[in-house]
Order: C-alpha cells, then structure tokens, then sequence
C-alpha cells in the first residue's frame, strides 16, 4: 500500500498529556490514539511495528523451543484475589481523597482498574509517575503504587506534599534489607536450574543483547 493511501494521523505538536518521549513519538506519529486514561487503541502504522516486533521475538522464541500460548483478556478475579492485589484502590476512596484535600493531583500505574485510572489525572510507568511529578511539582499529590515509592520520590521533590493511601503490596513488603543481607553473606534462598534450563536463558538474554546493539 502507498503511503499516501495509508491512514496515519500524524501531529503537528506534542500532546500535552504525554511526558515520556517514546509516548509523545508515539501519538505525534500517529502509531496510537487514546481513547481513555490509560487505555490506547494500535492505528495502522503502530500495529504494523507491533507484529513486526511479534514475529521478531516469535522467530527467536522458536529457535529455542518455546511453546506459545494465547490467554483470555479477561481473568478470573480468584488469581488476583489469592495474590492479594484486588480491589485494593478504587474510584470511591480517590473521590473521598480529592474532596478531603483540594487540589491535590492523582497519579496512577496503567495496571490500575479502569476506574481508577479515570478517576486520576495522570497514568503513566514508574517513571513517568516520577517525571510527572518533577515537572509539575504539584502542591499535593497522590501515588497510586506502593506506599514506600512516595517515600522515595518525595525525597527529590521536597515542596511537594504526599498523600499516602498506604495500601501495601503485600509481597513487595516480604522483601527486606535484612533479608537481602542474609541472602549476600550467607547465600540462602538459592535458587537451583537444570543446565538445560541456564543454557536456553543464557541463548535468549545474548540473543536479546545482540538484537538491541
């Protein structure tokens, strides 16, 4: 197809809403267009690169064996609930936040519920939650994420005031300096592969290297 047949709805200026680079690249060219906070829709060219990149690592994938597998988009809440990462923010408990403290703004990961991520306004990576934060050093602001990572971000931003809801990452809080020391001094927790197992790990990784060089 000719590219003057092809639909691609390229951008005279940066959206305002897009911080990284990669996403402001992204939406100038055309590659993708929001439909909602944190939820993109693949335009032609996009997709195009999208499967490219597919079948680069499908071909990759191949060579060593690997099997794929296509899972539901929609999961079972059971898996998240045995995990302990369901339902922990809501949009009902962002509202009560905005109207207790006026102004402030909320910030979110794009694996949050949809109505969280609609109910803030930011969506974005760990860094781009980060970056949000530098660039626009609100009064009062909102992490959505583990409570510790406000405590870290804050430390660089320190006329921002963080409200923390603290609904910790169970898991994230089972790892500990003292359990990180423990592991160095006396090498516990090992974890032990078949040299089959290390082999195809160490073909993927290099071949990944090589790839990205």
């Amino acid at each position: 197809m000719f590219l003057s047949k092809s639909f691609i709805p390229l951008l005279k200026n940066y959206p305002s809403e897009a911080k990284i680079k990669s996403h402001k690249l992204m939406l100038r060219l055309g590659m993708i267009k929001q439909s909602s906070a944190g939820i993109y829709s693949w335009l032609p060219l996009g997709f195009k690169v999208m499967k490219k990149i597919e079948q680069i690592v499908r071909e990759e994938q191949n060579k060593i064996g690997a099997q794929e597998i296509l899972m539901p988009t929609i999961q079972s809440s059971e898996i998240w609930k045995e995990s302990g990462r369901y339902e922990k923010f809501n949009d009902a408990e962002i509202n009560e936040i905005r109207k207790n403290n006026p102004g402030i703004k909320v910030i979110a990961h794009p694996e949050c519920p949809p109505d969280v991520i609609n109910a803030s306004d930011f969506t974005g990576s760990t860094s781009g939650m980060i970056k949000y934060v530098k660039d626009n050093q609100p009064e009062k602001v909102m992490m959505v994420t583990e409570c510790s990572m406000s405590d870290n971000v804050q430390v660089d931003n320190p006329n921002v005031k963080f409200i923390r809801p603290c609904n910790l990452c169970p898991h994230m809080k089972r790892i500990t300096l003292p359990k990180i020391l423990d592991c160095l001094k006396n090498e516990t927790n090992e974890i032990l592969m078949s040299d089959e197992t290390i082999e195809k790990a160490r073909k993927s990784v290099e071949r990944m290297a090589e790839i990205g060089r």
